[in-house]
């Protein structure tokens, strides 16, 4: 059933975990020695064991995905080898979905799906993952294994000939006689290229510009429902390449960019602060470009509806929504649309309403309105039951009292009443990402330097009551001596870059104590309590 995968051998660049760092790169040592001896269901058991004991580690998951792939392709039951296949692909999946940035697991995904008949639809999500591990390596080249690369030019080619577009296969093969000049992988890829070229002066009405639009767009939805959006966006991007005039290909390519977009921020914003504006830009393009292509399909109309009322302000799209939200409610379409588009409809006049008052706000700071307008957006306090929290504790309480267009950047930390840094308890997911790159909470930042802040990292608190608590250790983990100390809380909201910075001192002198200000604008409430 399948044809056999023939592989480059690739370094064993491990980043494992203090509680990997022994026994899973073992483990895969020991397993490489079985699959170089020709036991290849030897080193499937010894990765069989290592998932069991480790089932959160990806390199694990990649290597047993990639024997099973391995074995499937030397099966000559067909039962035996479609089992072998889905069981690779699940734990390749639980690989990239444990470590999305891994090669291994990226690669050895994009080996089984070029090698698998074509009617699985395994071929345009393969080439994406390895062109994913080619833009790994432009961006990190110690992160990549060399050999990594070399081989995934190679299989870009086999998949891009298996396509039919040979032009594509021609430039993948052509990087690795750049590359590696001179090498076994070089003599395969100019093979390669003299094959395609042969081909194409055979047929050349074969030259198309790949693979049948509706096999991509079946194969990015299937990526959709696994969950692996970034392979889908890769598929979606070639599809739209070859036919700029698929209405469904920038549906659901809207579609995967915005189930991305909700995994919130991550280390990228350091190097890149707009890479979440940029998303949504293109997001509310890609809607447009939708509707242009379709303008009377009213699941697209709806679409861009719901797109343009929750997107960021700056992407001027809240108007185009209202109008394409209003078409669907009064259209004949099915009831479910119409039911969606009244909802987002109600979504979109909260948003004008809050603009209203926003404008009030940045117009005329220092009037009655603008009180008024900010009380009009404070939530009531609520309390915290403090019998189910192990104790000593010491719980911050606090409420955001102002709604902008974005939630705000917040940071909750600790300091002594001398002002040194103890510990920061919780920092929004864009300044906990970006570091040095932000400029949105100066206070806080100057104050922890970063230290210690992965693991209070979050996504971004909106308007409302709010609590975070700290079990009385410093930054380094040792547990604080009693005396005075000052929580403190900075945040500021954008576009109006109206901003607060809130205190509270309190003591610790192991009794229970409660602790409150209330004078703040912006954060008008917070209370300290030590529960000991």
């Amino acid at each position: 059933m399948l044809r056999t995968i023939s592989l480059l051998v690739v370094g064993l660049v491990l980043l494992a975990t203090a509680a990997t760092a022994l026994m899973v790169p073992e483990a895969i040592e020991t397993a490489e020695g079985h699959r170089d001896a020709g036991r290849l269901n030897e080193a499937i058991e010894v990765m069989r064991t290592a998932v069991r004991d480790y089932p959160e580690d990806p390199k694990a998951h990649a290597y047993l995905g990639l024997y099973l792939g391995m074995s499937a392709g030397e099966s000559s039951d067909m039962m035996s080898a479609s089992a072998l296949t889905n069981e690779a692909y699940e734990h390749l999946n639980r690989a990239v979905g444990l470590e999305p940035r891994d090669p291994h697991a990226r690669h050895f995904r994009g080996l089984l799906g070029v090698n698998v008949p074509e009617f699985l639809g395994k071929l345009p999500g393969a080439v994406a993952d390895l062109q994913q591990v080619i833009t790994m390596y432009r961006a990190s080249p110690d992160q990549v294994p060399f050999d990594m690369v070399v081989s995934s030019y190679l299989l870009i080619g086999t998949g891009r000939e298996r396509q039919g577009n040979y032009a594509d296969a021609e430039e993948a093969w052509s990087a690795v006689l750049d590359l590696a000049p001179g090498t076994t992988a070089a003599a395969e890829a100019q093979a390669g290229i003299d094959r395609v070229r042969a081909a194409a002066a055979e047929a050349p009405e074969q030259q198309s510009d790949g693979v049948d639009l509706d096999v991509m767009l079946e194969a990015a939805e299937s990526l959709m429902d696994e969950g692996r959006f970034d392979v889908a966006e890769s598929v979606l991007r070639d599809a739209i390449e070859r036919d700029s005039g698929s209405a469904e290909a920038h549906k659901l390519l809207v579609r995967a960019l915005g189930e991305l977009a909700a995994r919130g921020y991550d280390e990228r914003i350091a190097d890149d602060t707009d890479i979440r504006s940029n998303l949504a830009i293109e997001i509310m393009k890609l809607s447009d470009r939708a509707v242009e292509l379709a303008p009377d399909d009213m699941e697209i109309r709806l679409m861009r509806g719901v797109v343009a009322v929750n997107l960021p302000f700056f992407v001027d799209g809240l108007d185009r929504g209202v109008s394409d939200l209003e078409l669907v409610a009064s259209s004949d379409a099915a009831e479910a649309l119409r039911a969606e588009a009244q909802f987002h409809l109600g979504r979109a006049y909260q948003r004008r309403a809050l603009s209203t008052w926003l404008d009030v706000v940045a117009d005329y700071p220092n009037t009655g309105a603008a009180e008024r307008a900010i009380e009009a957006m404070r939530p009531p306090v609520s309390h915290i039951d403090t019998d189910a929290l192990e104790r000593p504790v010491v719980v911050v309480e606090f409420v955001l009292g102002f709604q902008d267009e974005l939630p705000p950047q917040t940071a909750v930390w600790i300091e002594t009443d001398a002002g040194e840094y103890v510990s920061t308890l919780y920092v929004s997911g864009f300044s906990g990402n970006a570091r040095m790159s932000q400029v949105n909470l100066p206070v806080w930042a100057g104050t922890s330097e970063f230290d210690g802040i992965d693991a209070v990292t979050a996504a971004s608190l909106d308007v409302g009551h709010h609590i975070v608590t700290w079990d009385l250790r410093d930054v380094g983990g040792e547990v604080v001596p009693p005396g005075s100390y000052v929580a403190r809380i900075e945040a500021k909201y954008w576009p109006s870059m109206e901003g607060d910075l809130a205190e509270v001192p309190f003591t610790l002198s192991g009794e229970a104590e409660r602790f409150v200000a209330n004078e703040g604008r912006l954060i008008p409430y917070v209370e300290v309590k030590v529960l000991p």
